[in-house]
């Protein structure tokens, strides 16, 4: 059960970005120094008014004149460096948020990204953090000014004319018996907002990475009806929000109209008959305006930290979330192991097709070659990702000699496996930035970039671009072609140098001259490993050491390429329709 998110985790939050205290100190004591200037300026305003009623007064007028320009100078100057401050304050606490979100899911299991949108986990690391950004930069620095404001501007009203206070007084309680529940309505709203950008750039994420999809499919249509509605999704909430602050400026005016009105009515009356004079009611009702805007941010403040509240519930549903330990356990060297699956149980978490891996058992040794047949959706691929580590099993064991692999440390596992698919994934850079990733800290020259190119065939179409190694290759590699990817891949692979080679259906999806690069390449790499490959074609695994048969969740049959056309019927038959074809 979901716990209850409260001000508490809100304020936890905060302070695990770590704000400088002396920056926040720095900046609430400046803008303090200018909202006290600003506030005691209607008393020698004051002054001036009165003194021109008296004769003889011109040197005393001159002497306010310029206690008030200096007044005015230093408080300028004072919220200069506040204001400063506090958004420096402003720009660590977002940095630090977003740094803790990024390096948090990089380390989050395979298991989270199933279950989550690359564009919602986005609007969380990037618009969830800017909301804090503007409390912490801009609102924050409002509260201690409309504190200090109304602090002191009440000492000062209480000393020219604590019967005009009393007026005032009775005014002020209406804004946050306004402001509060209307802050609790705004929480719930922004949240609602945050949540639907988050699902338009999802569907603006995928919209552009698979406009091809939607063009070979005559989807443009379909596209702009799933735009239209999310977008109108976001309108609604947003039109939501815009109605209540619609709503409270009028109210907010006319309760500061109500005061006004209030104060000169009874300000009038009193300097009708002498008991009050024009310059003490003028600087009163300078005051009263000077705290009425730290009044409404006051109110504000509460609202936004509300709004706030919101985003910082789903940062921190992130924060809270288990990580990946990639250096506990042993590190240990692979080579020379066997490879070992007993009575292995798997069910993806929030899945409800009723797949599942049942009884799987596998014995790999060191140097050998095993394959992975059978029909798709069999489990063929969830075996080499358990294998690989990326999910955890419900039950049984993997065994590296005797040796649980949990005992092993995460990074050293997967440094030591390399892993082909035919997705080819390949991100955003240059062919060199795509061959190194994950091997910055390693000692690797443009020697043994070449050398795994070549091992790879890829080579021959690199050396014909004009920058090579730093031939910028698009989003997801879309300047290359499928089978260009596929060997820039097993370059990076062969870089690896990996003990044990998981492939997953490597030359699928190819032209028979890429497979057959691809497929020399494989061999290549293939030299002096543990392979464990999941084939289309089963021409391409009839030499292994053994193949199993994967079906439901099940294998339901092994043994070499002519055992298991003497023993299994189904493998058999697949074998048959793969010659008939020509596969």
């Amino acid at each position: 059960m979901k716990s209850e998110y409260t001000w508490r985790n809100f304020y936890s939050l905060l302070l695990s970005a770590h704000p400088s205290r002396l920056k926040l100190i720095f900046g609430i004591v400046f803008n303090g120094i200018s909202a006290v200037l600003a506030s005691i300026l209607p008393i020698f305003i004051q002054k001036v008014i009165d003194s021109f009623s008296q004769q003889g007064q011109q040197v005393v007028i001159g002497n306010y004149y310029l206690i008030v320009f200096v007044i005015f100078f230093i408080q300028a100057v004072a919220q200069v460096i506040g204001n400063y401050s506090l958004n420096v304050v402003g720009v660590d606490v977002v940095t630090n948020l977003r740094i803790r979100l990024w390096n948090k899911v990089v380390k989050l299991p395979k298991v989270f990204f199933d279950r989550n949108n690359s564009g919602e986990l986005s609007s969380r690391i990037v618009n969830d953090t800017s909301m804090i950004y503007d409390l912490v930069s801009r609102e924050v620095a409002q509260f201690f000014n409309a504190i200090i404001y109304i602090s002191i501007g009440v000492i000062v009203l209480f000393i020219l004319d604590w019967k005009l206070l009393i007026v005032v007084l009775f005014g002020i309680p209406l804004f946050f018996i306004l402001f509060i529940p209307v802050g609790r309505i705004l929480s719930k709203i922004s949240k609602n907002i945050q949540d639907s950008i988050a699902n338009l750039n999802e569907r603006a994420f995928q919209m552009t990475s698979e406009n091809t999809l939607t063009k070979i499919s005559s989807a443009e249509n379909f596209e702009i009806g799933i735009g239209k509605k999310k977008i109108a999704t976001l309108k609604q909430h947003l039109v939501k929000q815009i109605k209540i602050l619609a709503f409270l400026t009028p109210v907010v005016n006319l309760i500061v109209m109500g005061i006004v009105i209030s104060i000169i009515t009874y300000g009038g009356i009193r300097v009708a008959d002498g008991t009050l004079s024009v310059g003490t009611l003028i600087g009163f009702m300078i005051v009263v305006v000077m705290i009425i805007n730290p009044i409404s941010n006051l109110s504000s403040f509460f609202s936004e930290l509300q709004r706030t509240k919101g985003a910082t519930e789903r940062i921190s549903e992130i924060l809270n979330e288990r990580v990946e330990k990639l250096e506990l356990g042993q590190n240990i060297d692979i080579r020379g192991k066997s490879l070992r699956l007993r009575e292995v149980e798997f069910r993806y978490q929030n899945q409800d097709d009723g797949f599942k891996l049942n009884n799987i058992n596998m014995s790999i040794e060191v140097g050998s070659k095993h394959a992975l047949v059978g029909p798709s959706g069999g489990g063929k691929s969830t075996i080499l990702a358990l294998i690989e580590r990326l999910y955890d099993l419900d039950s049984g064991e993997i065994l590296l000699g005797n040796l649980n692999v949990n005992e092993i440390s995460l990074k050293s596992w997967r440094s030591q496996i390399g892993y082909v698919s035919q997705e080819n994934d390949l991100i955003s850079g240059t062919i060199k930035e795509n061959l190194l990733y994950g091997l910055i800290e390693e000692n690797v020259d443009d020697t043994d970039i070449i050398f795994a190119c070549k091992a790879a065939f890829a080579w021959e179409f690199i050396e014909e671009m004009s920058d090579k190694l730093d031939t910028m290759i698009g989003e997801r590699g879309v300047t290359l072609s499928g089978g260009q990817r596929q060997r820039l891949s097993i370059a990076r692979t062969f870089l690896r140098n990996p003990n044990i080679l998981l492939l997953d259906e490597a030359t699928a999806n190819l032209d028979s001259n890429s497979e057959k690069q691809i497929q020399d390449a494989i061999d290549n790499i293939m030299k002096g490993r543990t392979v464990i490959a999941i084939a289309h074609r089963l021409s391409t695994i009839i030499n292994s050491d053994q193949i199993y048969f994967v079906q439901e969740g099940t294998i339901t049959g092994y043994g070499t390429h002519e055992e298991l056309l003497g023993s299994h019927h189904l493998y058999k038959e697949f074998y048959k329709q793969q010659m008939e074809s020509g596969l």
